[in-house]
């Protein structure tokens, strides 16, 4: 059993149309169609509240883990400037960035 189709409209500038048009063109098929798939394509624009909390969370651990290499960057220059920079203050900075990079590799699931 088929689906009644409904009729919706829309209003695009005219930049907007004449990128349709050109998509329209390549791809061979009707405006419709293009449209209708695109919507079936895309991410909803909405998100849960649960979601909304996860990202949040997320940005204040990308807030935090952004002080940790000012922090860092920091205290290099400073023992640096001190003539005390050792193998030691640079193995130290190299463990906290990878543990810096394992975390923001991990919480690009959640964005």
């Amino acid at each position: 059993m088929s689906e009644i189709a409904n009729r919706i409209t829309i209003r695009i500038s005219e930049t907007e149309q004449e990128k349709l048009k050109e998509v329209q063109d390549k791809a061979k098929i009707g405006i419709s169609q293009i449209v209708r798939q695109s919507i079936l394509d895309m991410k909803p624009l909405f998100i849960c509240e649960t979601h909304r909390k996860e990202k949040a969370a997320v940005f204040r651990h990308i807030n935090k883990a952004g002080n940790n290499l000012n922090q860092i960057a920091h205290q290099l220059n400073t023992a640096y400037l001190m003539g005390e920079l050792d193998y030691e203050h640079i193995s130290f900075a190299f463990g906290v960035l990878h543990n810096i990079s394992y975390q923001l590799n991990a919480m690009r699931k959640v964005l």
